[in-house]
């Protein structure tokens, strides 16, 4: 597998792998008819767009020359944390068929060291709080609830928990 900074040729592809991710991810979780409404081409503008402009970090995950997964970090945009040292993982999405792989654990362990060489000490992300699968999954990779919650409307009001990490250091002790 190849992680690489995604280009904006890649917008395309990667709303389709959202769309498919979204599908797979929240139905049950977000109502029907949001999730009906999905639509990969409004999203592939958006993320050229997005990639064109720079405003955030995004990397795809290859094998064999075809997209499977990516992963979307940054600055922490909460107003309640420091923001000098808080990074933020955005987004993590892997082809439901490319599950259960390491495939998203690479990508989050990829986006927490490029956090780490960019001066970030401590790592952030959110999850719906329904999403039980999503949320075993970052906590087995060491974050945790850190008490914070937010409404976010996809077609319902929906709670999202932060979950939070520190980053370790190059000798991999956290500060």
């Amino acid at each position: 597998m190849m992680v690489r900074r995604a280009t904006p040729d890649d917008a395309c592809t990667l709303a389709r792998l959202l769309a498919a991710s979204w599908q797979a991810a929240y139905r049950g979780i977000v109502p029907d008819a949001y999730m009906d409404g999905v639509d990969d081409t409004r999203w592939c503008q958006r993320l050229k767009d997005s990639l064109s402009e720079g405003s955030e970090e995004m990397h795809t995950a290859e094998i064999a020359s075809a997209t499977v997964g990516l992963v979307t970090f940054g600055p922490c945009r909460d107003p309640d944390v420091n923001q000098e040292t808080t990074g933020e993982i955005r987004r993590i999405y892997v082809l439901p068929d490319y599950w259960r792989r390491g495939i998203g654990r690479t990508l989050c362990r990829h986006a927490e060291e490029a956090l780490r060489q960019g001066g970030y000490r401590t790592c952030v992300l959110w999850v719906l709080a329904g999403n039980v699968r999503g949320r075993r999954f970052y906590e087995a990779l060491g974050h945790a609830t850190d008490g914070a919650t937010k409404a976010v409307e996809l077609g319902a009001s929906l709670q999202s928990v932060r979950l939070c990490r520190e980053l370790p250091d190059e000798r991999g002790e956290c500060q």
